[in-house]
């Protein structure tokens, strides 16, 4: 049976760990000392020199698996994502890679792999690992990213160290959190900021909240010089998307893109269509894709249905103009999350996470299982990235709680 090419798999026990080979990654065995239970995940570390001088740069996915006999005091039975994740934030930051990816899993191999001698692993504990990791990497693979407006008043570094610790391996930029406009951020700052996600394992996803606290901008507007200028800004927000390291930008803006008194719909379409138009040269040089998020009848008077973001789809008539679906909004439609997300499945280029309560999944009443369960079905790859309205429980807890129920909820479907 043949694996991935690029793939690596760490087996790891209570007192020590080892590396199988997938492909290209070479099989690397190593004893860990005995963990003491105050050093939470502090044994990873040990794996680092490994992972990140003896194997190929063709290594882009690690799976972990390990037993329920690990003491539980370190590592509990549902954390193997969690593990993972960590392994791979820390391997980011040694190799100064963003493209690593990661799954876990734990299972209770004890008895099938508890029979090793002389580092070989026998064909009833093969068996069963082997099964174990195509289970999941035939699970697509989600990426989980943050907005980081929610932290307000922290530095972009502290920012980019606290979200890659939680797990998370994008971070969504407001541009309105890092200046006035974003022309006003050079070209120095912009490859600091990037330099800065990256040396803690994160990837700029890219931008969203493009309009907000701008003024002079408007995407509808009847006066042909502000749209003009519109259209100028957005292709500004794509070069320096791009300059961060991101390649989606996410058009929300409410307040500027609302129908003037007295403009049709159809008036206000064509405005849209072709204000993005004279955009999207600048972003498909760039290789930034645009996303057009629906939002709620209360938030805005244009585009509040997937089905009105894929017709201003058709008239802007470009590849790199694509949907963006978020729960929020999507709540208010009166067909059902999960079925928007089969039915546009392939015009989805971004999903955001949040509740009707204004904060993260699993914060409020809504059920993410079947919206996960949608997203497995169509077989979503990109990222899913919280994005919160509500602050008041404070930017730590509201980043691990929905990174922790987004983990347990993926886990419970998949």
């Amino acid at each position: 049976m043949h694996f991935s090419r690029g793939v690596a798999v760490v087996v790891i026990f209570a007192d020590w760990y080892r590396i199988l080979p997938m492909c290209h990654v070479g099989l690397y065995c190593q004893q860990s000392n005995s963990v003491p239970p105050t050093i939470r995940y502090a044994w990873l570390r040990n794996i680092l020199p490994v992972l990140a001088t003896r194997t190929t740069n063709r290594l882009r996915r690690l799976v972990v698996v390990g037993d329920h006999c690990y003491p539980k005091t370190v590592i509990s039975p549902d954390s193997g994502d969690l593990l993972a994740t960590k392994l791979c934030t820390h391997l980011r930051r040694v190799r100064r890679d963003t493209a690593f990816d990661a799954r876990g899993v734990i299972h209770n191999l004890t008895t099938p792999l508890a029979h090793w001698e002389n580092c070989r692993l026998g064909r009833a504990g093969l068996g069963v690992l082997r099964k174990t990791v195509l289970m999941n990497l035939r699970i697509p693979k989600m990426k989980f990213a943050i907005c980081q407006e929610l932290f307000v008043d922290w530095d972009w570094e502290r920012q980019c160290q606290f979200i890659a610790d939680v797990g998370y391996t994008g971070i969504e930029v407001a541009p309105f959190a890092l200046a006035d406009r974003v022309t006003n951020i050079t070209a120095e700052q912009r490859q600091t900021l990037r330099k800065q996600a990256e040396a803690a394992g994160l990837e700029v996803v890219g931008l969203h909240w493009l309009l907000a606290k701008t003024e002079g901008l408007h995407l509808t507007t009847a006066d042909a010089g502000v749209r003009s200028n519109t259209a100028e800004y957005i292709a500004e927000l794509g070069r320096a998307c791009a300059d961060l390291g991101g390649d989606v930008l996410v058009f929300g803006s409410p307040q500027q893109r609302d129908l003037e008194a007295g403009m049709s719909r159809e008036q206000g379409m064509a405005n849209a269509a072709e204000v993005f138009r004279k955009a999207m040269p600048v972003l498909s040089d760039r290789n930034v894709k645009l996303c057009m998020e629906p939002l709620t009848p209360k938030e805005t008077n244009f585009i509040t249905t997937c089905a009105d973001a894929v017709e201003l789809m058709g008239l802007v008539d470009h590849p790199n103009f694509i949907l963006h679906q978020d729960v929020k909004a999507m709540l208010s439609e009166s067909d059902s999350i999960p079925d928007l997300i089969r039915r546009h499945a392939n015009v989805t280029g971004h999903f955001h996470v949040n509740d009707s309560n204004l904060l993260g999944p699993g914060m409020g009443e809504t059920d993410f299982a079947p919206i996960f369960e949608a997203l497995l079905e169509i077989k979503y790859e990109g990222w899913v990235s919280v994005e919160v309205f509500d602050y008041k429980p404070g930017a730590e807890l509201i980043a691990r709680e929905s990174f922790r129920y987004m983990q347990e909820t993926l886990k419970a479907v998949s």
